[in-house]
């Protein structure tokens, strides 16, 4: 499957990343205190975590993994943040009496960074990671990676290091990099591994999947790791370390808050706010693909809604009719213009369809024509198909006529079905206009003579 440039997809890893090859830093045994993260003696432990109260009171570094560790210095970090802790750990400290655990002493604590960005030049020859929000990072680690790839990367975040990187934002110590990978999909049933299917029909397994279920539609980001062994005794490609979460996927404006500096505005007219505000806020409509968190706080460290780790691109938002070319289906959109589509969702060549998604138009694809391609995109179609049979025919006459006439009764009559696959002029709503277009359907096919 084709993907934007490099990859738009995001990763993580707690073992060390190097040109996709991993070198393994000591990592946790498994648990035998409860949760306590079993771990041999000396090992030394550097990792990004939740802050929580544990036993008695006792200071706890809560792992990705649900595992545990007691820590014994929390610096001016709060329970309940996200934090960066290292040290070496005692596999029999005492911590927390009378409680003999694994716990680090003496340990280091910071702000935790995760997240994506590109290699770009910095000053004095240091190579920045420029994230999302346009800031820029020196790093410990850059791997094998070179300027201009896409990498994930994990660390302790220093804001006030200037001499140390000039021209930059701050500095990420102790860092893994890693491939980016970031898409939403679902969850789906499987025998032995955690299987994650993304949006374009790519499956591949994931190591947590934070007790979501199968009818999720799910954001998922991990390190990609071409030799996985999460799903054993196979070696694949697998996603580890991955954080997940409700996915976010629609278009809107972004326009600057008050409370909170940034705000994505719903077509329902809810504001809701965003991490990365892209480029700048505009009057013009962009599509963000982010984790939905219910409970964010990078607003100031208020507990509201929010989309954390968003992508803004351009929003493509129309219809068109799905039409072969020579290698690949492609949208012909009412505007005239050829797209190539991510995500067809089992529809074919001859359909017309509705489609929404991020508009790429510097895409590179073995498709090798068109005037971009449609990233995460959700479709919808094939429009005039009213009985929901997956063909557009006679049959659906009746059923259009009970929706223009009546749309109560036609969703009563078709509770499984679109009553927007009536809408086949895509003004957003369902009316006499629509007659004369789901008429040349019928009489020409899907597309109504325009093309296929």
């Amino acid at each position: 499957m084709f993907r934007k440039h490099q990859d738009w997809r995001r990763a993580a890893c707690s073992a060390l990343c190097i040109g996709g090859l991993f070198a393994a830093t000591a990592a946790a045994a498994a648990a035998s205190f409860g949760d306590l993260a079993a771990t041999g003696t000396g090992e030394f432990f550097a990792d990004c975590g939740r802050l929580e109260a544990g036993p008695q009171g006792c200071p706890i570094f809560r792992r990705d993994d649900n595992s545990f560790l007691f820590i014994e210095n929390t610096g001016n970090f709060s329970f309940g943040q996200r934090v960066w802790v290292s040290g070496v750990i005692n596999p029999a400290s005492t911590l927390c009496l009378p409680f003999m655990a694994p716990g680090i002493e003496n340990n280091e604590i910071g702000e935790c960074f995760e997240g994506c960005g590109t290699l770009a030049p910095g000053p004095l020859q240091y190579t920045h990671l420029r994230t999302d929000d346009g800031r820029r990072y020196c790093l410990d680690n850059e791997g094998a990676f070179g300027f201009g790839q896409r990498v994930w990367v994990r660390g302790c975040l220093n804001n006030a290091c200037d001499p140390i990187c000039p021209g930059g934002d701050g500095c990420i110590s102790g860092n893994t990099i890693g491939l980016c990978y970031e898409s939403c999909g679902r969850i789906v049933p499987s025998l032995r591994c955690n299987v994650f299917v993304a949006d374009d029909g790519q499956p591949i397994n994931i190591e947590n999947t934070g007790g979501f279920g199968y009818d999720e539609h799910l954001w998922v980001q991990g390190c990609l790791n071409p030799q996985s062994t999460i799903c054993p005794p196979i070696i694949e490609p697998g996603v580890e370390d991955n954080r997940i979460g409700l996915c976010f996927q629609e278009c809107g404006l972004i326009v600057p808050g008050d409370v909170c500096n940034w705000y994505f505005i719903r077509d329902t007219g809810d504001f809701l706010p965003i991490e990365n505000p892209g480029p700048s806020a505009s009057t013009m409509r962009v599509w963000v693909q982010g984790c939905f968190n219910p409970e964010s706080t990078f607003c100031f460290g208020i507990v509201r809604p929010g989309i954390e780790d968003n992508s803004v691109g351009e929003c493509f938002e129309g219809c068109g009719c799905l039409v072969q070319g020579p290698e690949c289906v492609l949208l012909l959109a009412d505007s005239g213009e050829r797209f190539v589509v991510e995500n067809l969702a089992g529809l074919h060549a001859g359909d017309r369809v509705r489609i929404r998604g991020c508009l790429d138009r510097t895409c590179v694809t073995p498709c090798g024509q068109g005037d971009g391609c449609i990233f995460d995109n959700q479709i919808d179609g094939p429009l005039g198909d009213m009985n929901c049979d997956g063909v557009v025919n006679v049959l659906d006459i009746n059923p259009f006529t009970l929706a223009l006439s009546n749309s109560a009764a036609y969703m009563m009559q078709f509770p499984d079905c679109d009553i927007r696959n009536a809408d086949i002029t895509c003004d957003g709503q369902v009316n006499i206009l629509d007659i004369n277009p789901f008429v040349r359907l019928i009489q020409f096919g899907g597309c109504g003579g325009s093309g296929g």
